[in-house]
């Protein structure tokens, strides 16, 4: 499934890289469009197939060793690439056309739409999908079928790097370049050897198993790996459960408020978004039962 017609779009090592601060990107892709010259635009680099040439932005670089030990400044995307060709080279994961429908799973998001003050518990899953695909395997099979292709390795090279680490979950999930031309941009499909749409579905499974623990808990909002109580009770049974499957998080407490969703403030956390009003949002999948255990045995497992 994992078919593209062209490689020549993609970046190569020996594309000629020119890194930009953050405040270069937006004005460089202008530059480029008003000279008419079509480019592929990604969260940390600007590419450009005609020149070969490569816009990375240097404030989200980090130096980091390829596959023959050259060391230079990589975006994290990059990296979480170079450490799956290091530990898998270029595996051939089969992935049947069904499977794509794992993708249109959203991150789970909840809130019941009451406006809260008073005080507030927060709990925060520790590195969350990092947290839970270095049990995995890259060639998972849904529903819980491991495969061969274990994640462990490379999540532990990846663990000091955030956005490396986070990056390794879009990769899995993409099959596709945006190339903005003076036409319009034109959607790509290209090879990718790590694609696999069922790590997406198996993490956010188990994601949206815990959400819906947490709401049927008396939690009233979530942010895919966030949650906040307004009630001592039920947010220490929640931190209870997540202790009963090993699962590592962070809690926060005090004085505050939830006025709409992305709106809250609890203790010293607090968000800059000002909703315009309180407003029910549910984008919980409650239909999948036992990932969470499943994770917990294949822990146990593979790594007791």
């Amino acid at each position: 499934m994992n078919t593209g017609p062209t490689s020549a779009l993609i970046p190569n090592p020996q594309d000629r890289r020119v890194y930009l601060p953050a405040a270069g990107m937006i004005p460089k892709a202008t530059e480029l469009s008003s000279k008419d010259i079509s480019f592929i635009r990604t969260a940390h680099s600007i590419y450009v197939p005609s020149t070969r040439i490569k816009y990375l932005n240097k404030d989200d670089c980090f130096v980091w060793p390829d596959l023959e030990g050259i060391v230079y400044p990589m975006t994290p995307g990059e990296i979480a690439r170079v450490e799956l060709e290091r530990e898998f080279g270029k595996p051939r994961i089969w992935v049947k056309k069904k499977d794509l429908e794992k993708l249109s799973i959203p991150p789970p998001q909840y809130y019941d739409g009451v406006v809260r003050s008073g005080k507030l518990w927060y709990v925060d899953l520790n590195s969350a999908y990092h947290q839970i695909y270095k049990y995995l395997s890259l060639d998972i099979v849904w529903p819980r079928g491991q495969g061969g292709l274990l994640l462990n390795n490379v999540a532990e090279r990846l663990a000091p790097n955030k956005l490396a680490r986070n990056s390794l979950v879009g990769i899995s999930r993409s099959r596709k370049l945006w190339l903005d031309t003076p036409q319009g941009t034109k959607e790509i499909n290209f090879h990718n050897p790590f694609f696999n749409p069922n790590l997406w579905r198996t993490i956010q499974s188990i994601l949206h198993e815990i959400a819906t623990t947490a709401i049927k808990g008396g939690c009233c909002y979530v942010s895919v790996d966030g949650y906040i109580f307004d009630n001592l009770i039920n947010f220490t049974d929640f931190t209870e459960y997540l202790n009963g499957h090993r699962l590592s998080f962070k809690t926060k407490k005090g004085s505050g408020y939830i006025r709409g969703f992305a709106d809250y403030k609890v203790g010293a956390k607090e968000t800059k978004v000002k909703a315009m009003e309180a407003r029910p949002l549910d984008k919980i999948e409650r239909l999948e039962k036992g990932c969470l255990e499943w994770l917990t045995k294949v822990r146990e497992s593979y790594f007791p």
